[in-house]
């Protein structure tokens, strides 16, 4: 009985909570009060909300004088509700309801905010029943601009009160229009740059768009949203997904589809495609294997697609998707645009957010259980001598996780500048070590160099034997196949002061004198490079570089005396004989790469631990040394210029035209791994400008990348993918650097 009544007492007080009368500003009263003395009538159409409802004029956007504009800067989701009741008086025909945003700058719960929504839902359904109402989700923000910031860090909330509010309208029967999705960057879930201006608020070109969205709503025919994402389109691959369709039913009668029409025009050579085929979405956002509609075509410049599409239904998504031949050029790209959406009495209009040009075409060089390896993951890649390509991974055979596991580093070399690729092959694999299952024997984070005046090429990377104890940093002893122990060489004690194999993670080489077709056995170079005192010291995966005087260089990483993390160099004079380490360039930063400027100079490119969940500053840590890490100087882009999710990012030096470059990739954005970019610097890494940056692949995936140079005019990459655990492409330079894309046949 106590704990009923505690229970009831907890539920009264969180209504109460919810009930608090806020503090409103002298403007919300100025201007609910002259909407008291602004009659509602019943063929009006009311916009309420907050500032962004307030900043358009809602009557000559839509050039209808019955629209109306009920908002009010600042306005919380309570504050609509307390001024309701001048427009429930009125019976209006319809009310499109935008607010939230100010009430999650608050630190309001999503859960308030539904609260004050259900509520006004309840008004409505009540006193004017014939009245429709329309709950729109809260808009996207945009994080790169700090007018804002406490709006537009708050990005899961955001996320969490739209599907709150979208399960909301399915409760209620209502319309949810989904703004998010029709605002935001075609790249990323920002507000699209080009509506806004502060990060938050819309500009002219914002309220357009908005428009579009709404007018389906108010015609009552199906709201049709084209869209084009980013991401590559890969050999190797069975469903490439290229075009994205979503219908919302808006009127009365649910969605019949007779055709759906596309368009090649644009893409570079359609015969690079096999088979063009519909699927539906699948529960991940993308298109389900499972679920094809009708069979696939071959490409033609339009193409109908009739056959097994879905109907009678109030949403319906799907993806279009291509297969390519399995060899093919790079360089290359595929556009589709969908032309033609049609019912069986008529066609219905589309709102496209368009292709800027094609999807650019590339390799699924690693996918899941590919050779019986559940997960290929953390890249390296470098260009010998005579030109072959040679990429590293992590082959994780078992999981996805970290060491400790059943990990080898494993190859694929190809000899065509990644168009083809050998079979994988295994360089660094302990195997049943010291009587212990491969599980207790892992090899991880490999980085790859090669030697350019030998042709050499080596290999690094952390092995770890057994497992030590989390909280004593103690080896675990007795271990079997059946044991379960895990833990991770960054995490607890996981490696400890010393240089013994039971004390601390090795740190292996291994090398190549034949552009990788076989591999000497690894040497340890723990007890050679690593302090005593140091927890850990590992490569940094991603590739190494040969200075111009012959010089060896691997970027590391390590945990210091007290078990912070840092980052630093580790070179060799003498052709990888012997090998030494460098002080710290900086604590708390992780993995790293290394260039050498053309000042002779070296500059180190960090992962920062302070940018994670940072967006008032944010960006990578640089440093610069002119005596191989004996001291360090931070660059003045230090946390400046080259944002990150906390997250490997890819350093490489090219050489074009005489001319030094210096090439840079990861994840573009401030809080999740999405957006892997490739941006390109001319000046030594002091700017470097949008016009040089290519967007690779706008969706989410674990976003380390690493970069080689193939000729003069081309690099590639290497990259974790959200289309395939690997994925290689080719970028040309011209296109980049001197705007001259290749001209779509």
């Amino acid at each position: 009985m106590k704990s009923i009544c505690n229970l009831l007492l907890l539920l009264i007080l969180c209504v109460a909570g919810y009930a608090q009368q806020p503090s409103y500003s002298k403007f919300y009263y100025q201007r609910a009060s002259l909407f008291e003395e602004l009659p509602i009538q019943s063929q009006d159409v009311v916009f309420l909300g907050n500032s962004i409802t307030n900043g358009s004029e809602w009557h000559e956007l839509f050039n209808a004088p019955n629209f109306k504009n009920r908002g009010i800067s600042g306005d919380l989701a309570q504050g609509v509700y307390d001024r309701l009741q001048p427009i429930i008086k009125g019976k209006p025909q319809k009310v499109f309801l935008l607010i939230g945003i100010n009430d999650l700058q608050r630190g309001t719960p999503p859960d308030s905010v539904i609260y004050w929504v259900q509520k006004i839902i309840q008004q409505l359904k009540q006193q004017s029943p014939d009245t429709k109402l329309y709950i729109q989700s809260i808009l996207p923000v945009n994080t790169n601009f700090r007018s804002f910031s406490d709006q537009i860090t708050r990005l899961q909330a955001i996320e969490k009160t739209n599907q709150q509010l979208e399960y909301l309208c399915q409760k209620e029967s209502l319309t949810y229009i989904d703004l998010f999705e029709g605002l935001k960057s075609r790249s990323s879930d920002q507000l699209d740059p080009l509506y806004t201006n502060d990060g938050l608020h819309l500009m002219g070109k914002g309220y357009l768009r908005w428009k579009e969205l709404l007018t389906p709503y108010l015609t009552e025919a199906p709201l049709v949203i084209a869209t084009y994402p980013v991401l590559p389109v890969l050999t190797n691959k069975e469903i490439n997904p290229v075009a994205k369709l979503v219908i919302y039913r808006t009127g009365p009668e649910k969605i019949k589809l007779q055709s759906i029409s596309l368009s090649l025009n644009g893409t570079t050579q359609p015969d690079d495609i096999l088979q063009i085929r519909l699927y539906e979405e699948g529960d991940n956002g993308m298109p389900d294997p499972n679920k094809p509609l009708g069979s696939g075509q071959t490409p033609k410049s339009n193409m109908k697609f009739t056959d097994n599409l879905p109907s009678g239904r109030d949403t319906i998504r799907l993806w279009v998707t291509v297969k390519l031949k399995n060899k093919i050029n790079l360089t290359h790209r595929v556009l589709t645009t969908i032309t033609q959406v049609e019912t069986p009495n008529k066609s219905l209009p589309i709102i496209q957010t368009p292709a800027k040009e094609g999807l650019r075409v590339g390799v699924a060089l690693r996918q899941f259980m590919q050779d019986k390896v559940h997960t290929s993951r953390i890249p390296g890649l470098t260009t010998a001598k005579n030109g072959t390509l040679l990429a590293i991974y992590d082959a994780r055979y078992e999981n996805s996780r970290d060491l400790q596991g059943d990990i080898d580093i494993a190859l694929n070399r190809s000899n065509d500048g990644g168009v083809t690729w050998q079979p994988m092959q295994v360089i660094l694999d302990k195997k049943t070590w010291g009587g212990l299952p491969e599980k207790f024997n892992g090899v991880s984070d490999a980085c790859i160099l090669t030697d350019t005046k030998t042709g050499y090429i080596y290999v690094a990377g952390l092995w770890m034997h057994g497992v030590l104890d989390k909280e004593t940093g103690k080896w675990t002893e007795g271990l079997t196949e059946k044991s379960s122990n895990w833990i991770h060489q960054w995490q607890a004690k996981g490696s400890q002061p010393g240089t013994d194999v039971k004390q601390t993670s090795q740190f292996l080489i291994t090398r190549s004198t034949n552009n990788g077709k076989t591999w000497s056995e690894p040497v340890n170079i723990t007890a050679q490079t690593k302090r005593k005192e140091w927890w850990l010291f590992a490569p940094a995966p991603g590739h190494g570089i040969t200075l111009n005087d012959g010089t060896l260089v691997f970027p590391t990483q390590g945990r210091d005396e007290n078990g912070i993390s840092f980052s630093n160099i580790t070179w060799s004079k003498d052709g990888g004989k012997s090998w030494t380490t460098s002080n710290p360039a900086y604590k708390d930063v992780t993995e790293c790469m290394v260039a050498q400027l053309e000042d002779g100079s070296l500059m180190l490119n960090m992962r920062d631990n302070r940018n994670r969940g940072n967006y008032s500053e944010n960006g990578r840590r640089i440093c610069t040394t002119t005596d191989l890490g004996v001291t360090w100087t931070e660059h003045p882009t230090s946390r400046k210029a080259l944002i990150e999710p906390t997250c490997m990012g890819s350093l490489h030096k090219h050489i074009r035209k005489g001319k030094s470059l210096l090439l840079f990739s990861n994840p573009a954005n401030q809080s999740v791994r999405t957006n892997m970019t490739l941006k390109v610097s001319a000046d030594n890494g002091n700017t470097w400008p949008e016009s040089y940056q290519t967007e690779l692949d706008q969706y989410r995936s674990a976003g380390y990348s690493c970069i080689t140079s193939i000729n003069e005019d081309t690099v590639g990459i290497l990259y974790e993918s959200s289309q395939a655990q690997l994925v290689f492409q080719q970028i040309s330079l011209n296109e980049l650097l001197d705007n001259k894309p290749k001209q779509n046949k």
